[in-house]
C-alpha cells in the first residue's frame, strides 16, 4: 500500500520539474536532504553556486509552496515525514535483482540472509496443489513467478497445470511481496 505521503511526493515533484529552476531545485533539495539541522539560505547558496545568489530565495519559497520544505528561525529544513519519500523521488533505484534457487542454491541462500528471493511456482507444483516444503524465512522479498518454464513441453492449449487462484493463493501463503503474471514461456512460441 503507498503511503499518503507518496502522493504528496509526486506533487512535490511535479512542481518542481515543472517550472523554471528544477535542475537548481532538485540540488537544493539534495543538499537539504543532506542537511539534517537545515541550512540557512546564504549557506545553500554558497553550496550550490559557490557564492551568493539571490534566486535561492525564489526556489526556497516554490519549494515552500510547494510543501516540500519548512523555514523555521532563518533556517530551511524537509520535514522528517517527507524526507524517505523525497529521498526515493529524487534517487529512484535503477535495477533489483532477486536471487533464485531450489535444492542445493536455497541452502547457500540460507547463508545469506536477507536477500531478495524470486521463487519459481513451478517447481513447488505436485500435479494437484502447491508443496513448498522449505524455509523462506532468509528472503528479506519474495517474488513469485508463475514456474511456466518447468513444464513449457507440458503446454495443453496454452492452459497452465494450476488455476489462477491456486497460482494467487500459494503466492499469499508464502508472503509474497510480488506476483508475476501467469505469462507463457518463449520456447513453446518457436516451431
Amino acid at each position: 500500500m503507498l503511503s499518503r505521503y507518496f502522493y504528496c511526493a509526486v506533487d512535490m515533484i511535479r512542481t518542481i520539474c515543472t517550472r523554471w529552476g528544477c535542475r537548481q531545485k532538485t540540488r537544493l533539495l539534495e543538499k537539504l536532504l543532506a542537511q539534517r539541522e537545515g541550512a540557512t539560505a546564504k549557506q545553500l547558496s554558497e553550496a550550490l553556486w559557490g557564492r551568493y545568489n539571490a534566486y535561492i530565495y525564489k526556489y526556497l519559497h516554490e519549494l515552500e509552496e510547494a510543501e516540500v520544505v519548512v523555514r523555521r528561525k532563518r533556517r530551511w529544513y524537509i520535514p522528517y515525514d517527507k524526507r524517505e519519500e523525497l529521498q526515493r523521488a529524487l534517487d529512484p533505484p535503477l535495477l533489483k535483482v532477486y536471487l533464485a534457487g531450489a535444492s542445493t542454491a536455497l541452502k547457500a541462500l540460507r547463508s545469506l540472509s536477507g536477500v531478495p528471493f524470486l521463487l519459481s511456482a513451478g517447481l513447488y507444483w505436485s500435479g494437484n496443489r502447491f508443496r513448498l516444503g522449505c524455509d523462506l524465512s532468509f528472503a528479506r522479498e519474495i517474488f513469485v513467478d508463475s514456474g511456466a518454464q518447468q513444464f513449457f513441453n507440458k503446454f495443453n492449449s496454452f492452459k497452465y497445470p494450476y488455476s489462477p487462484r491456486e497460482y494467487v493463493d500459494f503466492a499469499s501463503s508464502v508472503g509474497a511481496d510480488l506476483i508475476a503474471t501467469l505469462d507463457l514461456p518463449l520456447a513453446i512460441l518457436t516451431p
